[in-house]
Formats: structure tokens, C-alpha cells, sequence
């Protein structure tokens, strides 16, 4: 009787010796920049994969064992911080924001979600990446950059379009271009086009690379659940600098000066000239069907009315040596300069306001 007396009291006092063991730590978790308190951030017990997660007020209840005097407490956006708990049973945990910012991206509807999180593949250029180049069409900014990315330039010239595609081509009917959004607008980056099909520009190069803050390529079909059928071919998420965290007067300018010359330009034969006809053209016939050759040859002082042959007296063409002019036609390419100037203001007073001037 008294062995079963002494099993039955070390059966109701085992509980009261593994609570002792335990203790209750209770919190807040605020945001140290604007004073606000953090739904949702997680409180870890260091060391291990036991935690709890803030109340939609901040507030946190977690049990800890005796012995533990450490918890981390991280949020998205947020840097991770350690906690020291020793002999405390109430703490308040102020996270810094944008220490992690490169794990974290802006979704749809500019919600920001970490990489690591999504179920499709995401991109993201920050500021630096962008401007680095210094293009005029944040487009060109892309190529190299983002991998599945193909960035097309229909010319060289200044303000010129530029092409975008994610993935390749995905259907026949339409330009196959991802959808742009910038702070949460649609924007037509469609091709502009005037009288005689003048290359006027797209819509996105009209957006000043230097307001860019950072920048998100989403691909698959993830992307196009997140914006309907006008992301099936991808989207590209723009997000313009506010003038957030700016410290002091927020007085910023930058500067590029590009040359530009011809990379590459056409060969051109300069032994033999053209023709106007088949009596000044050396031809040969093959079967039924006559095929052209050059025509006579240049440089032999052989003299011939040429298409900017002046007129003579008679009001005829005066004949001209058939002459070489070798490459001439770099004369028409002079070179190219780019200059770009950019100088913006921002301001930022904690919980009163925000502004960038650019």
C-alpha cells in the first residue's frame, strides 16, 4: 500500500517539477522608425525551432526554459535581433527596418513578400543596378541583368524604343511585352508612332531611371494569377523612390556623359559601279533568264552620266569618271553625345511626412 501511496504522489507532483523548469516571458515588438507596434513577427526561442508569433498588437506570450536567457526576434523587411531575456518576465523588442530588404520584393498591389517565399520566379534590381549604365530607356538598363530577359533596341538612335520579352514569344496576336506597373499603376509601354512610322519612343522611357528605387521582374503564371490576363506574358513591378529614411536635407545629383560611334557598319565593293540599264551593264545569260553583274569597272578614267551628273548647256547630263569613293559613307556619322544631368530633394520627418523633388 504505502509503494502504490509513493507512485501516486510522484505521479501528481511530476507536472509541478516540469513547470518549475519553464518559465513565461511576456512582450511587445514595435517598429523603432515609426513607433509602431508589429503584427506577426517571429519570437524564437534561440537555438532551437520553438517560437510564437505577435498578437495584431505587437504583444507576444512565450514559455521558455529556465536556463534560456536569449530569444530572436525577426520580421519580413526587418532586421534579425537578439534578445537577452536573463532574469526578465516582460521585454520590448524595437526591430530596425531595411536591413533585409534584399530578401524581400513588392508583389502585387505593392505588397512586399520575401524571395524565398514565392511560388514562381522573381527578379529584382535595386537603384545601383539600374542606373549603373546610365541608359536613357530603363529597358536597356535590363539587358545582362535578368536572366530569360531578351531587351531589344529597334535603333541607336536617342529616345528610340526599346522591346521586351519574358520567356520568349507566347502567342502570334499580340506584341508579347510583360505588363508594367509603377507604384501600383498600369502603364502602356506600347510603340509610338507618328506620320511616316517614326520611331517616337515607348511609354515607359518616359520614366526617369534615376526615380527608380528598385525594380521586379515577375515570371510564369504565378504573375499573371497575381494581374490577370493582361500579365500572361509577365510583369515588371516599378517602384519610384519617396524620400523615405532621407536624412538630413536630401540633396542628391548625378551625372553621365556617353560618346557613341557606329560598332559595326556594312562592306561595300568599290571596284565595279552600278548600272542604269542592260547596255551599261556587264550581264550573262543562263538559259532563258538574264542575271546582272557589276557594272563597268571605276578608276579607269572611262566616263559615264551618273545620277548627280550636273546638266550642261543643252540641257543634257555632262558625262563624270566613274570614280571610287571609298567608305564615304562614314561621312554622314559624326559622334554621338549623351548627356544626362539628374539632381533631386527629399525630405523625411518620422510620422509627419515625405517628399522627393526630382
Amino acid at each position: 500500500m504505502k509503494q502504490y501511496v509513493i507512485v501516486l504522489t510522484m505521479v501528481l507532483f511530476l507536472p509541478l517539477v516540469i513547470f518549475s523548469q519553464e518559465r513565461q516571458v511576456k512582450g511587445v515588438v514595435f517598429n523603432d522608425q515609426n513607433g509602431e507596434t508589429i503584427p506577426g513577427a517571429n519570437i524564437i526561442i534561440t537555438g532551437t525551432q520553438t517560437g510564437v508569433i505577435s498578437e495584431i498588437d505587437g504583444a507576444f506570450v512565450i514559455n521558455v526554459p529556465a536556463e534560456q536567457k536569449e530569444l530572436t526576434v525577426s520580421f519580413v523587411g526587418m532586421g534579425t535581433q537578439s534578445v537577452n531575456i536573463a532574469g526578465l518576465s516582460y521585454i520590448e523588442v524595437r526591430l530596425v527596418p531595411g536591413v533585409d530588404l534584399d530578401e524581400v520584393i513588392v508583389t502585387a498591389l505593392g505588397i512586399s513578400r520575401s524571395a524565398k517565399s514565392l511560388g514562381y520566379s522573381a527578379t529584382n534590381l535595386k537603384s545601383d543596378e539600374i542606373t549603373e549604365s546610365r541608359e536613357s530607356n530603363i529597358i536597356n538598363s535590363m539587358s545582362g541583368k535578368v536572366a530569360g530577359v531578351n531587351i531589344t533596341s529597334s535603333s541607336g538612335g536617342v529616345g528610340s524604343s526599346s522591346r521586351i520579352m519574358i520567356r520568349g514569344m507566347s502567342n502570334l496576336s499580340s506584341d508579347n511585352q510583360p505588363l508594367f506597373v509603377v507604384d501600383g499603376v498600369p502603364v502602356n509601354n506600347s510603340l509610338r508612332s507618328g506620320s511616316g512610322d517614326i520611331d517616337w519612343g515607348n511609354g515607359i522611357a518616359d520614366l526617369n531611371p534615376d526615380d527608380i528605387a528598385e525594380m521586379t521582374v515577375l515570371k510564369g503564371a504565378g504573375a499573371a494569377a497575381l494581374y490577370g490576363s493582361q500579365a500572361a506574358n509577365g510583369v515588371v513591378v516599378i517602384r519610384t523612390k519617396s524620400g523615405e529614411n532621407t536624412k538630413g536635407a536630401g540633396i542628391e545629383y548625378s551625372g553621365a556623359v556617353s560618346f557613341l560611334n557606329p560598332l559595326r557598319l556594312p562592306s561595300f565593293q568599290n571596284k565595279y559601279g552600278p548600272g542604269t540599264n542592260a547596255q551599261s551593264w556587264d550581264y550573262w545569260q543562263s538559259g532563258e533568264e538574264s542575271y546582272f553583274a557589276w557594272g563597268p569597272e571605276l578608276n579607269t578614267g572611262e566616263m559615264a552620266v551618273q545620277w548627280n551628273s550636273p546638266l550642261g548647256e543643252n540641257g543634257q547630263p555632262i558625262l563624270l569618271p566613274l570614280q571610287s569613293y571609298n567608305d564615304n559613307f562614314r561621312d554622314f556619322f559624326e559622334t554621338g553625345v549623351v548627356i544626362n544631368n539628374n539632381i533631386s530633394f527629399s525630405k523625411a520627418e518620422k510620422d509627419k511626412y515625405r517628399f522627393r523633388i526630382s
